[in-house]
């Protein structure tokens, strides 16, 4: 992610980067030290608390808000040069994604990065104590009945599933496995 940064040739306190769903501030605070100009989205009131302190003690200044992904973004179109989502985009239904990605398009600048990680199977997310019990709620998308995760959609894609889905409003998407049975994704805007 970082090298396909340098690639757009931005200087990096005017490049701006949204962490979709940044949680308690992992990334965020690691662009943030670099010197990028970040933004951060999570639903969780706690977990952007505990974003807040830990950029307070770093003292660093990021743009937080507090809101559901899966609605419309509180960004104007073509806002960031990059968009981080860690483990977001697959926690809904398949139509709810699909508005997600239309969303990630709207706020990235053309030729602008989207980077992302989504779980590959539920025997993952079982081995992870996100659940050991789930129900089928669609095609590829399942509700765990218990665990950290319970009741927090998940939707595992197939790989060409999730480049056709992407291909949509990106280009040159690129799919990897990475070590911890996810798929990893970066893709250009159109």
């Amino acid at each position: 992610f970082l090298k396909s940064l340098k690639k757009l040739r931005i200087k990096k306190g005017q490049f701006r980067i949204l962490d979709l769903g940044c949680g308690t501030g992992r990334h965020t605070i690691a662009l943030a030290k670099l010197g990028y100009r970040v933004y951060g989205i999570d639903q969780s009131p706690k977990g952007l608390e505990i974003t807040k302190g830990l950029l307070k003690k770093n003292n660093l200044s990021v743009d937080l808000r507090q809101g559901d992904v899966f609605e419309k973004l509180p960004y104007k179109s073509n806002s960031f040069d990059a968009v981080l989502a860690i483990a977001i985009i697959y926690h809904n239904t398949l139509w709810n994604i699909h508005n997600l990605i239309a969303e990630i398009s709207r706020v990235v600048k053309k030729n602008g990065i989207l980077f992302c990680t989504s779980a590959i199977s539920v025997k993952y997310s079982m081995s992870i104590n996100s659940g050991t019990r789930y129900i089928r709620i669609e095609p590829g998308s399942f509700f765990p009945l218990n665990g950290r995760e319970k009741w927090l959609p998940h939707h595992y894609f197939s790989k060409d599933e999730l480049k056709r889905l992407l291909s949509k409003e990106f280009r040159d998407v690129k799919i990897f496995n990475d070590s911890e049975n996810y798929y990893v994704t970066f893709c250009y805007t159109k």
